[in-house]
Order: structure tokens, then sequence, then C-alpha cells
């Protein structure tokens, strides 16, 4: 019968040469492919294939095992060192049992061919590991700079693929910068740059359709131009053409063509732009209440200001308490069929009764401060809240169910306010500094580049700041992303020639 070590050590040199071979048509020559040139990288395979081949050569290890001499210790060693280069760091202990139990089997150790037979079914056991998780995983963050990189020319093919159902090419699209660009223009926007200000109509035509790009998404997520999905499948690029394009187009049918791709983004940038409107007008109510007259005549009204730890705490508050999409009264919703009407009415009671919940504490809240104020008595660390005024819980519910509305003027103001903080953030951070990418984290600095100062946010938004900067960084992301792919279409001269 031959022997069987033969094909072992063949299927194993096999298996670990795949480990470490990456596919040469995956291989970037780009200069933001990652830490490792491809030379290195290149390189260092060519190393572990030489050390893999010499210490699995199988013509050596039978003669070696007719003579009595072979020694698995040093093959094990250094297939320990290359699987520690290649899998993930909790694999890193079963490496190093592998390793120890391979050594026992060296000359004048205590383990025998049991042992060595153990450390071989271990190593491919945990070469099946790595081929199930540990490949994955490390194959998509070796070639995330990759797909990153070329995603703009894949998209832009995929868009020019797209039918346009017998509808004229871009038409929304040219509707929507066209638009964007007036309203720059008519509010005398000036690009806040870290020297001097510089009106919009003196800017580059380059800079003007950049500003334009960003100014038309701001306004898509404050001001959605069809109904939007408050559940709604998440639309992936690696479904088929004839699959996804319909879905889409039935999706959002008012959104403009180039973003065709964005609007699983663009929908969840819309109802989270719209909780934290509503958490600002929460925080108004707040205050609101803090100076609101006294049922009793003959005590003074007091202007409070509210302290930022007293602000923070209702914030957390109004986060733990609100029912979800709290900002669905800010929505335009679609329409639905019968059967998921009735799930609607129902989503929209618990809503309702959620509000009113939300409502409520902040009352006793500012009820607390107010009696506070009045007695002068210093706040405990964790105190006992009691009802809320009877007339002040009145003024409370009567103001939330006047402005909790998308035609309330005073939540249009607030909604004018957030979206231009969150203008100004996003064309600072892409525009003006340059430091998104998508290769690096959006907090991170470009090293040696100066930093503006942050621009303060406009009165009773302090508290909203890490949310307004969150939204306004994803949103940064998805701008740099489409004018990698749409910037030198929309600079041409069909496109905008009045520009």
């Amino acid at each position: 019968m031959p022997s069987r070590i033969r094909p072992l050590l063949h299927e194993l040199l096999l298996v670990l040469l795949s480990i470490i071979s990456p596919q040469t048509a995956l291989v970037s020559t780009s200069p933001q492919s990652g830490k490792i040139s491809i030379q290195q990288r290149r390189k260092q395979q060519q190393e572990q294939t030489q050390s893999l081949r010499a210490v699995l050569d199988v013509e050596l290890i039978e003669q070696e095992m007719r003579h009595g001499l072979f020694d698995p210790s040093g093959a094990f060693e250094v297939i320990g060192q290359i699987l520690k280069a290649h899998c993930a760091p909790m694999r890193d202990q079963a490496v190093d049992a592998m390793v120890q139990l391979a050594k026992t089997c060296a000359p004048g150790g205590e383990g025998g061919k049991a042992h060595a037979v153990r450390a071989i079914r271990e190593c491919f056991e945990l070469l099946e590991l790595m081929k199930l998780q540990d490949i994955a995983n490390h194959q998509m963050q070796t070639y995330r700079p990759l797909i990153i990189h070329n995603s703009p020319g894949f998209e832009l093919r995929t868009f020019k693929d797209r039918p346009n159902g017998g509808q004229a090419p871009l038409r929304i699209t040219e509707q929507w910068l066209t638009s964007a660009h007036r309203r720059l223009s008519d509010s005398d926007y000036k690009l806040a740059l870290p020297d001097r200000p510089l009106p919009f109509k003196t800017l580059g035509k380059r800079t003007r359709v950049i500003l334009s790009v960003i100014e038309g998404l701001v306004h898509l997520i404050f001001n959605p131009p069809s109904p939007v999905p408050l559940t709604s499948p998440i639309v992936t690029t690696t479904s088929p053409s004839h699959q996804l394009i319909p879905n889409i187009v039935t999706q959002l049918p008012d959104y403009p063509e180039t973003l065709f791709l964005d609007h699983s983004r663009l929908i969840q940038l819309t109802k989270d732009a719209a909780d934290v409107m509503s958490v600002y007008l929460l925080l108004m109510l707040y205050r609101q209440l803090l100076v609101s007259s006294y049922q009793d005549p003959s005590i003074p009204r007091r202007e409070i200001n509210p302290e930022d730890v007293d602000m923070q705490l209702i914030k957390k508050e109004i986060l733990e308490l609100a029912p979800r999409n709290v900002g669905r009264c800010f929505l335009r919703v679609r329409d639905s069929d019968p059967q998921s009407s009735q799930a609607e009415t129902r989503e929209v009671d618990k809503w309702k009764s959620g509000m009113q919940a939300v409502v409520l504490q902040i009352a006793s809240r500012a009820s607390e401060t107010r009696r506070r104020s009045s007695t002068l008595v210093v706040a405990s660390s964790n105190p006992c809240l009691r009802a809320p005024e009877p007339h002040l819980l009145r003024v409370a519910e009567s103001w939330s169910e006047n402005h909790f509305k998308v035609d309330s003027p005073l939540s249009s103001l607030m909604r004018d306010r957030l979206r231009d903080a969150v203008l100004e953030i996003v064309v600072q951070t892409v525009l003006v500094r340059g430091s998104i990418s998508p290769l690096v984290s959006p907090c991170a600095a470009v090293p040696g580049s100066p930093q503006p100062a942050p621009r303060k946010l406009a009165t009773g938004m302090e508290p909203l700041a890490p949310e307004i900067r969150q939204l306004s960084e994803r949103l940064s992301k998805l701008a740099v992303l489409h004018l990698n792919v749409y910037q030198t279409m929309y600079e041409q001269g069909d496109f905008s020639p009045e520009w």
C-alpha cells in the first residue's frame, strides 16, 4: 500500500501557498493601497513561499523519515510564523500550542509519532478556520484601499449602463445642481477660509461646482423631494443590475439620477437629521418652560439660564425615552397598502405615546429647576422628580402639538438653523481642510496641515454638537465619494453652461 505521507504533505503545502498568495488581478499599484508597497508585498510573498517549499520538501522529509532523522519542530515553527502573519490575532494562542506540540517531537523530546500526527491535525484545523473566517477578513482589509480606489470608475460604468426608461438623461440631476447653485448665489453665500471669507460669485467654477454639490446633498437631507420610507431595504451595489434598478427608481423617484446607488444612505441620513431636529426642538421646549410664567401671579417671572450639565442630562433622558424614529413627524411618508396602513397606524400611536412620556419628563425637569431657582436649593446628585406644575404641563403639551409638524414655522426655523450648521461643517471638512478621505478616519487630521478652529454652533445647539458632528462627517464622506465619480461630468460646459 503506497504511503499517504507524500499526498498529505503536498496538500498541506498547497493550502499554505493559497493563503499567502494573493490574486495578481487584485494587486494595486496605487500609492494609496496601504502602508506596504506592492513590491514589498511581492517580496514578502516570495520569501514565505521559499520558506514553505524548503521546510515541506516531500523528497527530503521522506528520506529523513526512512532514516529516523525527521524533526518536525523546525518545519512547524516556520509554518507558525507564517500563519500568524495571515490569521487574526485571536488564533495566535492556537498557533503557539501547535508549535509547542511539534517541538516535543524534536530529538530528546518526550513526544512521539502521535504528537506529530496531532500537530498536523491541528494545523489543518487552523487552516480550515482561517479559510472560512480569517482569510476573508484579511483579504477585505488588504484590498479595501484598492476597492475604494477603483469604486469611482465602477460606479460611473454602472451609471452609464443604467437604462433611463425613455426619460431625458440627467434631467433631475441638472435641476438639482442648478437649484443648489442658485440658492448659494441668491443667498450671498461666502466661503469661510482661514484668512478671509470669499463671496460665492467670485470663486472658480470647480469650487462652485463642489459647493453646489455639497449644498444639494445637504438640501436633500433636510428637504427630501420624495416621501421617505421609514423602513426600507438596504440597497447594495452587489445586486444584479436588472434587480437593482427598478427597486431604486420606485423608492425615491424625484432624487437625482447620479445618486441612484446612494438612496439607502440618503434615507438613513434623512431620518437621522429629522431625529436630531426633534431632539433640538425638545431641548428648546425645556428652555421655553424654564422662563414661562408661574401660575401664581404674585411670583415674578425669572430668567433661568440652564447649565451645560442640565442640558446634557435632559438630552440623555430624551434619547432614552424617545420613541423609535423620533423625528418621523418631520418626514413625508410614502402611502402604503391597507395592510401596511394598519401597522403604520400602530407605529404612529406608539410614537405619540412615547412623545407624551418625553414631554412629561421635560415638564417635570423644568418644574424641578424652577423650584430650585425660586428657593435657592442646591440640586442633589440624584433628585427625586415630582409631578410637574399642571399649567406647565399644559403649556408643554400644547407647545409640542403646535410645533412638531412639518409645516410649523418654528420647526422650519430650527430646520434651517440645523441645516446651516451641517452645511458649514461639511464645507469646512471637504473643501477647506480637504481632510476627508475614504481611506482615513474623518477625525484624523492631516499631519502638518493647519486645522481651522471649529466654528461655534448657534445658540441652543451646543448640547447636540456630537450628533451634529457625526451627521456632518457621514455626509462629508458621501460628498467626497460622489465628487470622485461625477465632479468631472458636473464641470462640463453642457452641464452647467451659465456658470
